[in-house]
């Protein structure tokens, strides 16, 4: 459709909004496209008020309506959530007996004590020294950091 830059303003004008209607009319007098374009929108108006009646149901329509739509109904289908449903349940049953078995059934393992293979500093002039302590809770290794007595920091 070929489209003229006056069409906003005919619809503006045709809606009774505010705009120059004189010189809208004018232009819709002179113009073919806009003079077509008016033509349809009355058209349309028209069209819109013919089928702009509402639909009534009335009191003895009612049961036959009502009839339509139960015909129209499916029933519901059967569901077989059953199966999931033990199988999460039962899922999630032996997650809770594994993991109160593993926390209450043993004793924890016993706790072997750590050896020091080799302790260094990267502290200029410091020298390390690592000693084995043997007391009634277990080997202690102590690793001492000896460093000048100038080198405070």
């Amino acid at each position: 459709m070929v489209k003229c830059r006056w069409m906003p303003s005919v619809e503006r004008w045709f809606d009774d909004e505010q705009c120059r209607q004189e010189s809208v009319a004018q232009h819709v007098a002179q113009c073919a496209i806009c003079g077509e374009y008016l033509a349809a929108l009355h058209k349309l108006r028209h069209g819109a008020e013919a089928a702009a009646f509402p639909e009534r149901i009335e009191d003895t329509q009612f049961p036959a309506f009502m009839d339509g739509i139960r015909r129209r109904l499916e029933p519901a289908g059967r569901r077989h959530g059953g199966l999931w449903a033990f199988a999460s349940v039962s899922a999630a049953a032996m997650i809770a007996a594994v993991s109160m078995f593993l926390v209450f059934a043993g004793r924890p393992r016993d706790v072997t004590a750590t050896v020091v293979e080799e302790a260094t500093t990267e502290i200029e002039g410091a020298t390390v020294t690592v000693e084995e302590w043997y007391s009634s809770d277990g080997d202690t290794a102590t690793i001492w950091v000896h460093v000048p007595e100038k080198e405070v920091w």
